[in-house]
């Protein structure tokens, strides 16, 4: 038996792509998983918010991943990653004390981690680089190093180098990365286009600029879901034609998007949308769900 409730909200769905626009990427996620599992099973509602909240959550998080922890996981600007070490540090020692021959130190600034490593190799110095965040060194630039560029030590002696990684993004940092990284591969496509070929187009990052014709809003704390419809083209007279279904997610408190507002929004279209009109007639428009908008 159908579950009637299901059929008529799929709430995972909603929770899902709410959750996607936050820094809740893996619930949502799930949520959204679940919401199109829901979506199929008991042909429910919001099938395009699930579909979007999975794609939206996959990106953030591959994003997450490639500026975060890939770099460092470090989150204070004076811890360090892991050190690297010369392989001569990690040699047993087969020469006398009497057979070690001096070594003068260079200027590690003019080397990066790399060839520190090899000249340390070189030279039989046991060596350990390390790096860690600052803001008063730019990335890859020398902070410091245990021995004086231009002293004299014996072979095998201890050498510390530490590099720069630079300035430790904070997260409204990396979200205004993952903003304009996100707006970078949005592409802009013709209301035929995608009105034509709509699965073609399913998925696919896009952005459009239009005048905000009809505004429905459902209040879901702390968030507003808001239903759009856009004119996305503009014609010879500077009229805007061509609608299109617009989902938008935005904090409470956040400026309202009004009627006659001309807009410029970023997101994935979703294929097509059906509704019923106020005089009962099945209208089937390019269904597009927006993650940023810009008034």
């Amino acid at each position: 038996m159908e579950d009637s409730n299901l059929k008529g909200k799929n709430t995972p769905a909603l929770l899902g792509f709410i959750f996607s626009l936050t820094f809740l990427s893996i619930p949502g996620l799930i949520l959204s998983i679940i919401g199109l599992c829901t979506a199929k099973r008991y042909r429910a509602r919001r099938t395009g918010l699930a579909i979007a909240g999975l794609i939206i959550s996959a990106l953030t998080i591959l994003l997450f991943a490639i500026f975060v922890i890939i770099p460092g996981d470090s989150n204070s600007t004076s811890s360090s990653d892991a050190p690297r070490v010369a392989k001569s540090t990690v040699k047993k020692s087969k020469k006398k004390a009497e057979d070690l021959k001096d070594i003068e130190i260079i200027d590690f600034s003019t080397l990066n981690e790399d060839t520190a490593l090899d000249w340390c190799d070189d030279n039989n110095i046991n060596c350990v680089i390390e790096t860690q965040y600052s803001d008063d060194y730019a990335a890859g630039s020398l902070i410091s190093q245990s021995v004086a560029a231009g002293e004299i030590i014996k072979e095998e002696a201890k050498l510390k180098v530490v590099y720069s990684l630079g300035h430790k993004k904070t997260e409204e940092e990396i979200k205004e990365e993952e903003k304009a990284a996100f707006k970078a591969s949005c592409q802009r496509y013709t209301y035929e286009e995608i009105s034509r070929n709509p699965e073609n187009y399913k998925g696919k990052p896009a952005v459009f600029t239009g005048e905000v014709i009809q505004v429905q809003e459902e209040r879901m704390a702390p968030y507003i879901v808001a239903t759009l419809r856009v004119d996305v083209t503009k014609n010879e007279y500077g009229w805007y034609d061509d609608t299109v279904y617009v989902t938008y997610v935005f904090p409470e408190g956040d400026p309202r998007i009004l009627e006659k507002d001309i807009i410029t929004m970023y997101g994935t279209l979703n294929g097509l949308k059906s509704y019923t009109s106020i005089l009962g007639a099945t209208i089937t428009i390019p269904d597009f769900n927006a993650k940023y908008i810009e008034r």
